[in-house]
This record gives C-alpha cells, structure tokens and sequence, in this order.
C-alpha cells in the first residue's frame, strides 16, 4: 500500500470542481472516467479549465493506475497529452506526478518519458532547453571527466589533488576529448595538459 498526494492545489490560491465526475464501467469495454460541466451561461474562460480538468483527471488515473500492467501505456499517454498542454499547467503534472510515483516502477518510467521532453520550440534557445542543453553537456563532460580518470587510474597513473580538480572542473568537450586520448599514452597525470593553451 502506498500513500499517495492528494493535494493539487497550486501555490496561487485557486480552487477548482468539477460538478460531477463519473467513473462508468460498460460491459463491453474498460471503464472510464466522465467528467461533468454543467454552464448556466457563456464562460470564454472554460476552455482553459477544462484543460486543467482533463490533465487533473489523467495524472490521477494514472496514480491510481501505478501498479496496472499497463501503466506504461497509461504514462506514455499522459506524457503526449501533457506535452501538447500549457507549459505551465504542464509543468506542475509533471512534478506531481514525479513526486507522488516517487521510487516505484512507475515512477522510474515516469522520470524516463519526462527526461524526453525538452521544449516545445526546439533550435529556439528558449530557457528551458537552455537549462536542458546546459545540464545535458554539464553530464557529458562529468563523463569525459571520469572516463579520464578511470584510464590513469587502471594505468597505474597517481592523480594529484590539483590534476584531479582541473579535469574534473572542466566542462570544455573538445578538451577533455583530447585529455582522454591523451591518458592512454601519458607517463605522469601532469603530462595530459602538455601543449595546452590554458596552461
């Protein structure tokens, strides 16, 4: 048995309801959830609720769903469907969901299908792939940095403290490349940064 988050409300004090929510279970197919609207008048700002509504309804059908077979399916779904959403309200679902699976499978494959998602204007610069491309290239160079010291280290090549914190602070691709080519051949450590321009 796992507790899961019941709260959805947003830091900015907005309360939302449905009038009515209906789970309907026909006889000749899956259930399904039914959500009910009742307007007693024109509201031009509805349809940006019922968006809410409906992401509201699939993030806790898929809690309710984390240890279905098929929750794979279900998160994927709601990923696309999240994906198309406003960034904001998008953004809030995707946290709590990643937050209330927390360390179940399901969660796991959760942080998988969000680790997809990068922008909705991919080549733009827009901040979010910035941040993304930033964090991505952040990782790749901790991986040249511990490929590095791996090669020195299965070679028998001590690492000071200094040649330890200059590879690893790098976060320049090109260069740690060339220090990684470099660790199959060198004698000493200190021997990587020959011949480079930073010193």
């Amino acid at each position: 048995m796992d507790a899961i988050v019941t709260d959805v409300t947003e830091t900015k004090p907005l309360e939302r309801r449905l009038d009515t929510v209906l789970r309907i279970g026909p006889s000749d197919g899956d259930d399904f959830l039914l959500a009910i609207e009742a307007q007693s008048r024109k509201d031009g700002k509805k349809a940006s609720s019922r968006a809410y509504y409906v992401a509201c309804l699939q993030a806790n059908s898929a809690l309710a769903h984390a240890h279905s077979p098929h929750i794979d399916a279900i998160l994927e779904a709601l990923g696309r469907a999240l994906h198309a959403k406003d960034v904001e309200a998008s953004r809030y679902f995707y946290e709590f969901l990643e937050i209330s699976l927390g360390g179940t499978p399901a969660g796991d494959r959760w942080k998988e299908i969000m680790s997809s998602v990068v922008t909705y204007f991919p080549g733009r610069g827009t901040l979010i792939e910035k941040a993304y491309l930033e964090g991505e290239a952040k990782g790749e160079a901790r991986g040249e940095a511990r490929g590095i010291l791996r090669v020195l280290e299965t070679r028998g090549i001590p690492v000071s403290d200094a040649v330890r914190e200059r590879i690893t602070s790098c976060t320049d691709l090109d260069r740690l490349d060339d220090w990684l080519g470099r660790a199959l051949t060198v004698e000493r450590a200190e021997e990587l940064f020959d011949e480079d321009p930073t010193g």
